[in-house]
Formats: C-alpha cells, sequence, structure tokens
C-alpha cells in the first residue's frame, strides 16, 4: 500500500462510492459561488511548476471572514480579539485578516500550496450549514486550476452523531464529488478491500460526545 505523508493525521476513513453511501432523500441544496463576485483570471496568480503529488497533503482551514466579504468577522475574533490589528491567532497572516471566501486569496493559497508540491488538501468541514461548507464550491474551484484535489476533515460540529456523520458523507458524495477536484483514492482498506474509487474523509475526535 502506498505510504500517504501528511501533515496532522488523526483519523482515516475510505468510504466506497457506492449505492450505500448515496442519499435516498431528495438532496439539500449545494452552497454556489455567487457570479456577481466572479474576479477576472488575471488577479489569480500563474500556475507554474510541475503538477503536485497527490501522496503529499495538507489540512486547510477555510474558517476565517472579515466584514468587507461576510459582513462580519469570523474566528479573527475569537478569545476577545479586535481585528484586524489584533486577532486570534499566533501569526498574523501575509494576506492580513482576508475572508476564506475571497477568490483572490484562496487562488494565492492553493498557488503556494501547489509550490510546496501540496497535491491533495483535506479541508475543515463543520457540517452543511457552517460558513466552512459555503466555501467548498471555490475550493474545488481552485483545486481544479492549480490541479490540487480536495478532501474533507469531519469536525465535531454541535450535534454530530454516528448517523449524522453517515448523512453527511451520503450529502458530500451527492453534492461534490461529481467536480474534477473531488478526490478519490483506489487505495484499499479495511472497509473497501478492492480498488474501487472512493472518496478520503477524516474524523475529528472519533469519541466526543454530540
Amino acid at each position: 500500500m502506498k505510504k500517504w505523508i501528511f501533515i496532522f493525521i488523526i483519523l482515516l476513513l475510505l468510504v466506497p462510492a457506492c449505492s450505500n453511501v448515496m442519499p435516498t432523500s431528495p438532496p439539500e441544496p449545494t452552497p454556489t459561488i455567487d457570479e456577481s463576485l466572479a474576479t477576472p483570471e488575471s488577479e489569480y496568480p500563474q500556475v507554474v511548476g510541475p503538477e503536485p503529488s497527490e501522496r503529499i497533503a495538507a489540512f486547510y482551514y477555510p474558517w476565517y471572514g472579515n466584514k468587507e466579504t461576510n459582513g462580519e468577522w469570523i474566528h479573527w475574533e475569537q478569545a476577545n480579539n479586535h481585528p484586524p490589528t489584533d486577532i486570534g491567532a499566533d501569526y498574523y497572516p501575509l494576506l492580513g485578516t482576508y475572508s476564506a471566501l475571497d477568490p483572490v486569496v484562496v487562488a494565492q493559497h492553493f498557488a503556494w500550496l501547489r509550490e510546496a508540491g501540496v497535491g491533495v488538501i483535506i479541508s475543515s468541514w463543520w457540517g452543511r450549514q457552517s460558513n466552512e461548507n459555503v466555501a467548498v464550491p471555490l475550493l474545488l474551484e481552485m483545486g481544479e486550476r492549480y490541479g490540487i484535489k480536495v478532501a474533507f476533515h469531519i469536525e465535531n460540529y454541535g450535534g454530530r452523531s454516528a448517523n449524522r456523520l453517515v448523512q453527511d458523507i451520503k450529502y458530500l458524495y451527492q453534492n461534490y464529488s461529481e467536480h474534477p477536484a473531488f478526490f478519490r483514492t483506489t487505495t484499499s482498506s479495511r472497509w473497501s478491500p478492492d480498488d474501487r474509487p472512493k472518496g478520503l474523509f477524516f474524523l475529528w475526535a472519533s469519541v466526543a460526545p454530540d
């Protein structure tokens, strides 16, 4: 089995994309990119360098929002901080107190990831109603542009349970698996012993209470 190089591995779940994980109920609305906020491609960093390796992955956190893009501060103000100069992080970002929904910012992130050889991001995901889910279409768009695949790190959001986790994976397959940047692997696992392509999902704090 191929060795995977990961930055912070918590728990790996390989789930086959077959009928038993597809939803039987009508799919929920999928977040979409607001075309009115479309950014000229000339503002994005160029796609340069060799194709990144899918054996090198990094966790990615589309947590942050600002008043300009989101109408409010998101995560920058945690721990009673006062952005933009005083933020809830140990290091001040090179791109400033950005929004994870800003295409230019995300494009720059992906350009840097590609330069580092990262071929897969594992995006923090806090459920269907979260800001992190709203960011997914943009991540997939930039992933396709920069040759980087997108997998998901399902966090311990309020109300998460074993049954809810199954529904979450159904939702992610239903809404995003047709996108070319959705990561699939043919590596086998205990739960999927054959080589069928399947999504890659991570689970944070599997024993945490609801």
